[in-house]
């Protein structure tokens, strides 16, 4: 699976950069959030689960890339006892997201 999801961001992410480093060290960054200890539910199992959900309808999705890094930083950043999970994760994702060509406006929380 986490070979799989590799694969995936790796294919995404080059059509934003041709840095092999920015993508090797946003994997980095994503499989070591996703498989903290603390880690339940919003794991790489997670991420997996949502990409087969999503390769269901893809045909139907106009921003196709844009929802699919939404995906890999819905909750990159988790803990049980904050409530604000959500807003840290876009805030990290829009710091991420920076190192790639993509509009500011696709990135912008």
């Amino acid at each position: 699976m986490e070979t799989k999801l590799k694969y995936q961001w790796t294919q995404l992410s080059s059509k934003y950069t041709e840095d092999k480093q920015i993508i090797a060290a946003s994997w980095h960054d994503i499989e070591t959030h996703y498989s903290s200890k603390n880690r339940y539910y919003h794991n790489l199992a997670h991420l997996h689960h949502m990409f087969i959900l999503l390769d269901q309808v893809k045909t139907e999705i106009e921003a196709l890339d844009q929802l699919k890094f939404a995906i890999w930083y819905h909750d990159i950043i988790y803990s049980s006892t904050k409530n604000n999970n959500e807003e840290k994760s876009a805030n990290f994702a829009e710091k991420a997201l920076k190192s790639f060509d993509i509009d500011a406006f696709s990135i912008k929380t």
